[in-house]
This record gives C-alpha cells, sequence and structure tokens, in this order.
C-alpha cells in the first residue's frame, strides 16, 4: 500500500512540473501582432541605381556545418561542438565580407541568445563586422525550454532573421505568417515571419525587399496559407507601382525544379513540396541557380555525391524586375545546411 501511494505521489508531483511547466511557457511566449513596424524613419536615403545585387543565406545558427545531421530531420543531434561553432561564425561573416559589394543582405535562421549557439550573440557579431550596413532583425522562434529531444533537449532558443541593407530604409516591418500548430506543441514551434523593407527610390516609387523563412515541417497546409499571406501582399504592392523582391529560405521547391537525387529516408522527415505553376500571375517570375543546389538534407553528416541536396533558397521578382545573374556560392555546405545565394536584378524604369 506504502509503494502505490508513493506511485501516486510521483506521478501527482511530475503532472504538477509539467502543468507548471506548460503554463510558464504559455506566458512567457512572445505574442506577435499582424504586422509591427520594426523601424521608421522621415530621413531616409534614396537608392539610386537601375540595379541591385542581393546575397540570402540561411546561416543554419552556425551550427548545421558538414559534421551534422539534425534530430528533426532523422538525426540524432541538435548542435556542434562550440569550436565548430566560433569555426563557422568566422567563416560566415569571411563569406560576407567578401560579398560586401551587394547591396541587401537576407538571413535566415540567426542567433541571439540560444543553448544551440553557446549564446553568442551571432546578431552582434554581423554589426561589428559589417558596419556599412544598416541591420534589422525580426524574431521568428522564442522560447525559454525547447524540451525535445529528451536526452539532450534544444534548451533555450532566441532566433529569427536578419536584413542587412547599404540604403537606410523609410520603414522596416514584420509580419507574422498564420500559425496552426496546436496547443501544447505550438509553445514549442517556430513563429514564422516575412520582414519588409521598404526603401525609397529617384522614380518617387518604392523598392520592397522581403526577407522569408517558410515553415519547413508540417504537410503543407501550412505552407500555403503562408504563401498566400505573401502573395496578397505582394501583388498590392505590385498595384501600387512599386518593384518587389522576395528572396530566403522558402523550405519549397521552386516552380519548375526537378530533383535529381533522391533518398526516400531523409524525404520520411522533410519533403519540400513545390511552388505550383501559375500560383503567381503572368511576369511573376522566380530566380534561382539551376545548376547548383541550395541546400542539403540533415539526416546524416555531408558527404559530397552521396548526401541528397535540393534548392529551396530563390528569388520571387515582380513582372518590372529582370534577372541579370543568379548563383550558389558553393562551400560544399561546411559551414550551414545552405549554400549563399547572390543575385544581381535590374530594375525596369516606368
Amino acid at each position: 500500500m506504502k509503494i502505490f501511494k508513493y506511485i501516486l505521489l510521483i506521478v501527482a508531483v511530475t503532472l504538477l512540473l509539467f502543468g507548471s511547466f506548460l503554463y510558464y511557457s504559455e506566458k512567457t511566449l512572445p505574442t506577435y501582432k499582424p504586422k509591427e513596424v520594426i523601424f521608421s524613419s522621415s530621413s531616409q536615403s534614396t537608392f539610386d541605381k537601375d540595379t541591385i545585387t542581393i546575397l540570402t543565406w540561411n546561416i543554419g545558427y552556425c551550427g548545421l556545418g558538414k559534421d551534422m545531421d539534425f534530430f528533426y530531420d532523422g538525426g540524432t543531434r541538435m548542435r556542434t561542438s562550440k569550436p565548430i561553432t566560433l569555426s563557422n561564425l568566422k567563416e560566415i561573416v569571411r563569406t560576407l565580407t567578401a560579398n560586401n559589394d551587394a547591396d541587401c543582405i537576407l538571413l535566415q535562421e540567426i542567433d541571439i541568445n540560444s543553448k544551440r549557439s553557446y549564446n553568442i550573440n551571432q546578431v552582434e557579431e554581423m554589426k561589428a563586422n559589417m558596419p556599412d550596413y544598416q541591420h534589422y532583425f525580426a524574431a521568428n522562434y522564442v522560447a525559454d525550454l525547447i524540451p525535445a529531444p529528451i536526452s539532450s533537449p534544444l534548451g533555450r532558443v532566441n532566433s529569427g532573421i536578419l536584413t542587412l541593407t547599404q540604403t537606410n530604409p523609410q520603414q522596416v516591418a514584420r509580419h507574422s505568417y498564420p500559425d496552426r500548430h496546436p496547443w501544447p506543441e505550438g509553445l514549442f514551434m517556430p513563429k514564422r515571419c516575412f520582414m519588409e523593407s521598404r526603401i525609397s527610390t529617384k522614380s518617387g516609387k518604392e523598392l520592397v525587399i522581403v526577407n522569408t523563412h517558410n515553415s519547413a515541417y508540417d504537410n503543407g497546409s501550412l505552407r500555403k496559407m503562408e504563401m498566400d499571406l505573401l502573395r496578397g501582399f505582394v501583388l498590392k504592392e505590385y498595384q501600387k507601382g512599386n518593384w518587389i523582391i522576395v528572396g530566403g529560405d522558402w523550405n519549397q521547391n521552386p516552380t519548375g525544379y526537378l530533383q535529381k537525387n533522391v533518398d526516400k529516408e531523409a524525404l520520411k522527415h522533410f519533403t519540400p513540396g513545390q511552388i505550383p505553376e501559375g500560383y503567381f500571375p503572368k511576369g511573376w517570375h522566380l530566380a534561382w541557380d539551376k545548376g547548383t543546389d541550395s541546400n542539403r538534407f540533415l539526416n546524416k553528416p555531408y558527404q559530397q555525391g552521396k548526401t541528397m541536396t535540393t534548392t529551396i533558397d530563390f528569388f520571387l521578382l515582380s513582372p518590372n524586375i529582370e534577372t541579370l545573374s543568379v548563383r550558389v556560392l558553393r562551400d560544399g555546405f561546411t559551414y550551414s545546411d545552405h549554400q549563399p545565394v547572390r543575385a544581381t536584378f535590374v530594375l525596369k524604369q516606368p
């Protein structure tokens, strides 16, 4: 009888602690409005060129280099060692500074204060090493404790997307994507968003640059809602006569992409899907490097020629923009599970 009482006590205490943890998680979880202005200025500068160069890169919190597999993608690990994290950060900064002629840089999965990246403030590292840019951060994954996996919890996460611009924008705003994760799962899932940077031009119209990071682990329904929101936003901006460029990690393939190497085991954990033909009106187009993939799967450490790769990092362009060049900057997925993509576009004059 005493043993039975002890078991009941243990169960009751466990349930109480778990309930308290969920309550604390819910109370400390950030709440985001549909649109939140991050920066606004009446003294913005003017973008006076007809061409623009943009680089986009999901840097994988400097912890998903070639040595890593990842728990959510069929692997077993959540972070690499601190020396490797620091080395990845150093090389990522080196790559970005070597491309500091770009007018704009769009980064995804950059950490501020997270266990998985040893509490390194990567945003401040970018500011310190790239002082010629303006830096704008929007959080999309904030939690005091991610309890999975049980053997080595992800812990505290504070992560998001970062836009760097050479030209001072007149406004930067965070737009929340729909969030349909059931409770309590939703307490520990990313709160996806896109971030617009609105830049004045010599014509009087605006150049709207969007940094996006779409959902990965869903059956496609959440990504569909995100895409519908984004499509509505960009079409409205184009009706105003503005130029619109969307870049980032879409977690889906561009329309017409042909997957060459297939690993059925990897696809059990993450299936990119593809933007349907005709999803955007005539004249809108997607730009990506058709010769080199931008992303590799994380079910196992990277092995060239064996690990499945795909393309989920690319650009969406309004009809008044022409693509001059777009290429993946090959680095063998050494520092992240994504490779940077650099592109140059022409802004057609009205």
